[in-house]
């Protein structure tokens, strides 16, 4: 099951980090140690990652919804075909 885990560390932002739980009655603090890696590390992206000693608490949060672009003045979704027919010529 994917959980969100909002992470306090010391001297920096918080951190909300998306991981796999091994089930709903889990401790977060479970939850990180098996998502670290040998030197105590938790990944955070492609290059970012904190040790569990820089945690000062951790815990299970709802995900923030993100809400994408809003249509503005009267714009509609169209299908791919009338958006093709509208502004796709042919080679000749």
């Amino acid at each position: 099951m994917l959980v969100a885990l909002r992470l306090h560390r010391a001297g920096r932002p918080d951190y909300d980090l998306a991981v796999e739980s091994p089930g709903e009655d889990a401790d977060p603090w479970v939850v990180l140690r098996a998502h670290a890696d040998t030197e105590g590390r938790i990944v955070l992206g492609d290059r970012e990652w904190c040790r569990l000693e820089e945690i000062v608490h951790a815990e299970f949060v709802e995900p923030k919804r993100v809400e994408g672009p809003e249509f503005e003045r009267g714009l509609q979704d169209e299908d791919v075909a009338d958006a093709l027919d509208e502004s796709y010529e042919r080679p000749r």
